[in-house]
């Protein structure tokens, strides 16, 4: 299907909101702290999720596939790498992973690589806010995380400077050297009223995320490193031989902004 966008544009621009000099402060306090904090995998699934497109699909093993075909001693290796507070050892009434009811531990993710060869394409997650468990939640308002409070002061001052009457989640999703963004969509445009409210920001190397047009097979990158898009559409990250990242902070926009920028 073709671009659904936000009043018939791909991007909205937002780079008046930061100026260069403010990202590129934000990236030295960033990557200080992501040398310290403990970060995980996301991404993996989309193909299993059902949020890819066809005509991209690849040879790449997606862990929902993986998961559903191991046999029952595999399974048993699988879950004994999973959370001791809440052991489960069945797959019966259980979705794992993204959007599910059973989140993956740091170990499973990284024997579902090692083992499978799972590609997860985003290694470098950070959530700056707690998670809420489900993606519909991300526009509520909720506070952040004491290692965010503590490492990230200025990147915090910035964000709570957007013009945001509800501030929601704020994420870090970050890719390694080499590593692409697989293309996604975070909804079906068909099912939305208006387009969810957020400001991508890019505070280091360029990042090329771009928008993908199903009915041409065109891409559309990021116009700069302050934006915003329609997530319903398609969306994936080039490859590019260097670390790059991105903080995504949602909510609801404060109503005299969202009239001018829409």
């Amino acid at each position: 299907m073709a671009l659904a966008g936000i009043d018939g544009r791909p991007f909205v621009d937002l780079s008046g909101l930061v100026d260069d000099g403010a990202l590129d402060a934000l990236h030295v306090e960033i990557t200080y702290a992501l040398a310290k904090l403990p970060t995980r995998y996301t991404g993996g699934s989309h193909r299993s999720l059902g949020i890819s497109p066809a005509a991209l699909h690849d040879d790449r093993p997606d862990y929902g596939e993986v998961i559903a075909g191991l046999d029952e001693a595999r399974f048993q290796m699988f879950a004994s790498l999973g959370d001791p507070a809440h052991p489960v050892d069945t797959r019966e009434g259980h979705v794992f992973g993204e959007d599910g009811d059973v989140p993956l531990t740091a170990a499973q993710m990284r024997w579902l690589e090692l083992a499978h060869g799972v590609y997860f394409p985003w290694k470098v997650y950070l959530e700056l806010t707690p998670s809420t468990g489900r993606w519909a939640d991300k526009a509520r308002p909720v506070p952040y995380t004491r290692d965010a409070m503590l490492h990230l002061p200025r990147t915090l001052a910035l964000i709570e400077r957007l013009p945001f009457a509800v501030r929601g989640t704020v994420k870090l999703l970050g890719l390694m050297p080499g590593d692409d963004g697989t293309v996604h969509r975070d909804g079906d445009p068909a099912d939305q009223t208006e387009p969810d409210a957020f400001v991508m920001l890019v505070p280091g190397r360029p990042k090329r995320l771009f928008l993908y047009d199903d009915a041409t097979g065109a891409r559309v990158e990021a116009p700069s490193r302050v934006y915003w898009f329609n997530d319903h559409d398609w969306h994936g990250v080039a490859a590019d031989p260097w670390f790059r990242y991105s903080i995504r902070v949602d909510g609801v926009f404060d109503p005299a902004f969202a009239r001018e920028i829409r």
